[in-house]
């Protein structure tokens, strides 16, 4: 059952995460910096160290509220 739940949670977070990645803002920017090599292995690597640093940055802030036993309010500003 709780392998169920962070199955479910895990595969929110991915579905979430590539809609967020294609909002048009990441496209732009992601695309501007990788479109400054002609090399498209050196592209995809712009592509990859974008989404890790998200994803780090979401994974240590997870962290950190679960440790402290906190939860986010709904309230709280996105941007």
């Amino acid at each position: 059952m709780i392998q169920d739940n962070l199955l479910s949670i895990l595969l929110l977070g991915f579905v979430l995460g590539i809609k967020h990645a294609t909002e048009p803002d990441h496209m732009i920017a992601v695309s501007t910096i990788a479109s400054r090599t002609r090399k498209l292995s050196l592209a995809s690597l712009t592509g990859i160290f974008w989404g890790l640093g998200h994803t780090v940055v979401l994974f240590l802030v997870g962290m950190v509220v679960i440790l402290l036993k906190r939860q986010i309010s709904e309230h709280t500003p996105s941007h």
